[in-house]
């Protein structure tokens, strides 16, 4: 009973401090629960406060959306009238546009009618551009020995210029020596010509008589041969030849030279003929100095 007692009032006291401790945990339950009512009061003021505020957003944002919906009326109405009167300029505008482009064909196609006529044009002036061009290359040997006595020319008129003041004062005096020179020309022409008859008789008769002896010349023997450093075959005159333009014709063609220098080498040759004293002749030359020698007798 003793024990039991002791239990009881053990269970008592262990009671009593349960309940104390279970009034404190009331007590700070009750305590953290005001705290919470409090802060869910102030959390309610905040959150009316912020529908509150909400709501004014809310109407503000509606009167916006109002005055936002009457704009975009007017402005819908404005594009309208503005898409109906673009929309009339832009028909307007084709229209002229379709004209123009009609008017711009128009003259491309008589443009192009010319543009054929023209390249047509061209194209026989190309043609005749072909033709001149293979004419110039046909002359250009004949262009460049023109040009080089041309040059000569010019140099020698040059001199003559700066010699023509003291020509102007001596053409009294050659006028007055004219006619004794025109006189001694004549002679030497006559004396020239006979001489060229007799070296042609005497070429005749050696052509036509026998020949003696191994000393005279033969039928097949050269009467004359010129070797020019130009050319490696010489000009060779035989003693039946008595045309020498056809002689040096042939020569020229044999060497591919320009027929130009004909006139010039059968000068030559007759003056090789109306010099010499004894035949076979050999001589050497050069062709451009005989040329230029000999060609100015032909003016």
């Amino acid at each position: 009973v003793q024990q039991e007692k002791q239990r009881a009032e053990g269970l008592t006291s262990e009671l009593q401090r349960l309940q104390r401790s279970q009034q404190e945990t009331a007590q700070a339950e009750a305590q953290k629960l005001k705290a919470v009512e409090a802060d869910y009061r102030n959390e309610c003021q905040r959150l009316q406060q912020l529908c509150q505020e909400l709501e004014s957003d809310r109407d503000t944002a509606l009167e916006r959306m109002q005055r936002a919906e009457e704009t975009l009326k007017q402005q819908m109405q404005q594009f309208q009238e503005f898409s109906k009167k673009s929309a009339a300029e832009a028909r307007q505008s084709a229209e002229a546009m379709g004209k123009e482009l009609e008017a711009r064909n128009a003259r491309i196609a008589q443009q192009q009618a010319e543009l054929q006529r023209q390249a047509q044009a061209v194209a026989e002036e190309q043609r005749k551009a072909q033709e001149l061009q293979e004419q110039l290359t046909a002359y250009v040997g004949t262009h460049q020995e023109l040009f080089t006595r041309f040059q000569s020319a010019v140099e020698q008129l040059d001199s003559e210029k700066e010699l023509s003041k003291a020509v102007a004062s001596e053409r009294e005096e050659l006028r007055r020596h004219r006619d004794e020179v025109l006189e001694a020309l004549k002679k030497e022409r006559d004396r020239a010509e006979k001489e060229h008859q007799d070296a042609e008789q005497a070429r005749q008769d050696l052509a036509n008589a026998e020949p003696p002896g191994p000393a005279q010349l033969a039928v097949s023997d050269v009467l004359i041969s010129v070797s020019f450093k130009e050319v490696e075959r010489p000009l060779q005159v035989k003693p039946w030849d008595t045309n020498f333009e056809e002689v040096v014709g042939a020569w020229l063609q044999a060497v591919q030279r320009s027929e130009q220098l004909q006139s010039s080498l059968v000068r030559y040759l007759k003056h090789l003929e109306e010099t010499s004293t004894a035949y076979p002749l050999h001589q050497d030359a050069k062709l451009l100095e005989v040329h230029e020698q000999f060609a100015d007798a032909a003016f």
